[in-house]
């Protein structure tokens, strides 16, 4: 896997999360698994993977939470409960989701949405532009 660098000054590079808290919220293990795989790569610390709204809200209330991934769909169906408490925190986020953009409720309609399967480069693109 390629993983996403930025250069800094000394004409050196460094990974394009280096050090970054990303709360990832996704129910579906193996898409977890690759989320959390390509953010620590881009030198990303994951927090999480969470599952559900309420260990989301445990972890934003808990941790210094940067950025996040939020799956719409967590269980049987469609939550926007964690991006509410993460745009109520002033946390950035992208949705990462199977879903179209016509089921996102208009408060969030400025958020980005990566659609699964996502590529690493692309969600670190997007996180980094978040950070």
């Amino acid at each position: 896997m390629l993983c996403s660098v930025v250069p800094i000054n000394s004409g050196q590079f460094k990974p394009a999360l280096q050090g970054r808290r990303v709360l990832v919220v996704e129910d579906e293990y193996l898409i977890a698994a690759e989320l959390e795989e390509a953010i620590r790569e881009a030198g990303g610390r994951v927090i999480g993977p969470v599952a559900n709204p309420e260990d989301a809200s445990k972890k934003i209330a808990s941790e210094d939470v940067e950025c996040a991934t939020v799956d719409i769909k967590l269980g049987a169906a469609a939550t926007f409960a964690v991006a509410a408490e993460l745009k109520a925190h002033g946390i950035p986020f992208i949705f990462v989701t199977g879903y179209d953009q016509t089921i996102i409720p208009s408060e969030f309609s400025g958020v980005q949405r990566l659609v699964k399967p996502v590529m690493p480069d692309d969600l670190t693109r997007h996180l980094t532009e978040l950070t």
